[in-house]
């Protein structure tokens, strides 16, 4: 499979030992970024960058629970409602 049409379409499955070790890249990437809020960085590259990151995450995020789900029979409606709060936690801090 096509590693970036894996981090960027619902479709597919995944099984639990690839889930837990992207959504540990993806805390990782998470923690990382907080350097973009750097107040030498935020100069350079603005806010937006830290944003984009951290939507880009949210998706990657949303992602893989979509094919962890349907991988263990359940449903999305779950990752839908944590990826809509945090989306819009995310909106009120930019």
């Amino acid at each position: 499979m096509d590693p970036l049409a894996f981090l960027f379409t619902t479709e597919g499955r995944l099984a639990r030992k690839p889930f837990w070790l992207c959504l540990a890249a993806i805390y990782v990437l998470g923690f990382a970024s907080q350097l973009l809020l750097i107040p030498d960085v935020i100069a350079r590259v603005s806010l937006l960058a830290f944003v984009a990151v951290q939507l880009a995450l949210l998706w990657f995020w949303f992602v893989i629970h979509i094919k962890r789900l349907r991988d263990a029979g359940q449903g999305a409606a779950s990752a839908i409602g944590v990826a809509g709060v945090s989306e819009s936690v995310c909106e009120g801090m930019a």
